[in-house]
Formats: structure tokens, C-alpha cells, sequence
């Protein structure tokens, strides 16, 4: 049996907070699947809200299961590209590309955010992100989709680091 659930903190005005939508449902969309993946029962949580820091606001997101959970050392590499957890590949028989979580940083990154990871092995895994309002610097998504299509992940990386 597993749950899942989303829960918003506080509610996000379209006029107040702008970012590229498409992005972070990316983001979200390989955390929330990485969950799924790892968990056989219990529960995934996503939280969403706002935090205010003192050069303004942030959107957070965070995900929490109740999976596998991660080692300390496989965390210390898990955003590098090609990266997959050692136990993850062998419990579930995943065979992953290892380039979600490093795409999913640099998104983030690009969106003004951070993403980071807490976990116990054997317990749970919690990632959490923020991107801030980025009506300053355009996106350019269109650009990123394409070399994604064409397989060229390293130029993808490279467009969002621009």
C-alpha cells in the first residue's frame, strides 16, 4: 500500500511569482517517478510553499518518501551525470540513464534555485528545490528541447548553464 499526497503551505500568486512552469514540472516529474520507483509502500509526500529570504521569495518544493533511501555515499555523487545508486540498480533492477538528477540540478540552478537531498538508507529519501521569480533572465526552452530530442544531453547542460 502506498500513499501519495500534495500539500500546499502557502497559496502562490500568478502576478507575484513568475518562472518557467515547464521547467520545474520536469523537475518534479523526475523526483515524483524517482520516488515511485524506489517505494514500495508507505507514503510520497510533495510539499509546496513559499520561503522569504533576505534578497526575497522563493518557491520550495519538496519531496519525501518513504523508499530505499540513499547511502552518504552515493548522496556525495548523485547530482553527477551518469550517476545511479549502487543499491537502487541492484534491489530494483533499474537501468536508468543516471542523467535525471543532474538535469534536474542544473534546471534548477538556471531557475536561480537549489536542490538538495537528505536521507537515511533503508528509511527515506527527501529532495527539496526552490527557484526564485526569474523575470529577469529569459529561459530558452525551446533551444533546451530540442538538443534533449536530438539526444545531445551534454549541450542541453550546457545551454542551461548560459
Amino acid at each position: 500500500h502506498l500513499n501519495f499526497s500534495i500539500n500546499y503551505r502557502k497559496v502562490v500568486s500568478e502576478d507575484v511569482y513568475r518562472s518557467d512552469s515547464k521547467r520545474i514540472k520536469q523537475v518534479l516529474i523526475n523526483l515524483v517517478s524517482n520516488s515511485f520507483k524506489f517505494t514500495e509502500q508507505g507514503s510520497i509526500r510533495v510539499n509546496v510553499g513559499v520561503i522569504t529570504e533576505s534578497h526575497g521569495e522563493l518557491l520550495q518544493f519538496t519531496i519525501k518518501d518513504t523508499g530505499i533511501g540513499i547511502s552518504k555515499n552515493d548522496i556525495s555523487a548523485l547530482f553527477k551525470m551518469f550517476a545511479m545508486v549502487s543499491k537502487a540498480r541492484l534491489q530494483f533492477n533499474q537501468c536508468g540513464s543516471g542523467i535525471g538528477l543532474s538535469i534536474s540540478k542544473k534546471i534548477v540552478e538556471s531557475l536561480g534555485g537549489t536542490i538538495e537531498v537528505a536521507s537515511v538508507e533503508g528509511q527515506w529519501t527527501e529532495f527539496t528545490f526552490t527557484v526564485r521569480d526569474f523575470t529577469e533572465r529569459p529561459f530558452h526552452a525551446d533551444a533546451f528541447d530540442q538538443l534533449i530530442e536530438e539526444g545531445k544531453h551534454k549541450e542541453a547542460l550546457d545551454e542551461l548553464s548560459e
